[in-house]
């Protein structure tokens, strides 16, 4: 497994991505930022340069996302139940 990019590195081949994707001769050449990282570095450089590309304020994403909790039914109904007494 690879060591994730640090911030700046993702920043630099965003950059580099979105200088690419602005002429359309070069657009084939967009891959060579994203060629030999995983994927999860791919997503990043990919969302951070198509920021860059629009003008807006380039957004680097975290390396590493905590696993989303699943409530479970238990949680649903008492959820569900507050609701419906908050309603009426």
């Amino acid at each position: 497994m690879t060591t994730p990019l640090t911030d700046e590195e993702v920043l630099d081949r965003a950059e580099r991505w979105a200088r690419f994707h602005r002429k359309p001769e070069t657009r084939g050449r967009m891959d060579e930022c994203l060629k030999g990282l995983s994927e999860a570095d791919q997503r990043r450089v990919y969302l951070c340069g198509q920021r860059v590309s629009t003008g807006l304020a380039p957004k680097v994403l975290p390396a590493q996302t905590q696993e989303r909790k699943e409530p479970d039914e238990k949680e649903q109904k008492t959820t569900s139940k507050r609701a419906a007494k908050n309603r009426g």
